[in-house]
């Protein structure tokens, strides 16, 4: 599986495979581009597999895929559950995105592949440390500079791929 090459497609031939997929009741899986979910999912190298959303009480701190507008798909962060649907932000971002209509939202993460590791959304530990996370939401900015400052220090002393 390491020596498989890898096949990049456009969102709008992506999803609407991985929602068939999910309406016929199977896990799905692909592997995340854009950086709005940093530092616990990083563009084109971590993977999360997805669920169904339909019949699930999604909560604050479950991370689901919806569609905002017509060929277009988000992977964000439910900050608040409210009557009209979900307040979601990116656990990269320094915004939140609004209020995801209930009947937007196609699934739910259950897991993050990232590094050959799988982080289960679902155990004690990862949401305590999302719970984190989402209360540092006023302070964000600052850890996220912080933290590509670090990596940009970790880079020059132990080169490309850091240690």
């Amino acid at each position: 599986m390491e020596n498989e090459k890898k096949q990049y497609v456009s969102g709008c031939e992506l999803f609407p495979l991985i929602i068939e997929q999910l309406e016929q009741g199977r896990r799905v899986s692909f592997t995340v581009s854009g950086s709005s979910m940093m530092p616990w999912i990083v563009n084109n190298r971590d993977s999360v597999e997805l669920i169904s959303a339909k019949n699930i009480q999604l909560k604050k701190g479950d991370i689901i895929l919806f569609q905002p507008l017509k060929h277009k798909y988000v992977l964000h962060r439910i900050i608040k559950v409210c009557p009209m649907g979900d307040l979601t932000a990116g656990d990269g971002n320094l915004y939140v995105d609004g209020i995801a209509p209930r009947k937007s939202v196609i699934a739910k993460a259950v897991s993050i592949r990232r590094k050959g590791k799988e982080i289960d959304c679902e155990t004690i530990r990862w949401k305590i440390v999302f719970r984190i996370w989402m209360l540092l939401f006023p302070v964000r900015g600052y850890l996220l500079r912080g933290m590509g400052w670090m990596g940009r220090i970790r880079k020059k002393v132990y080169g490309r791929h850091g240690s």
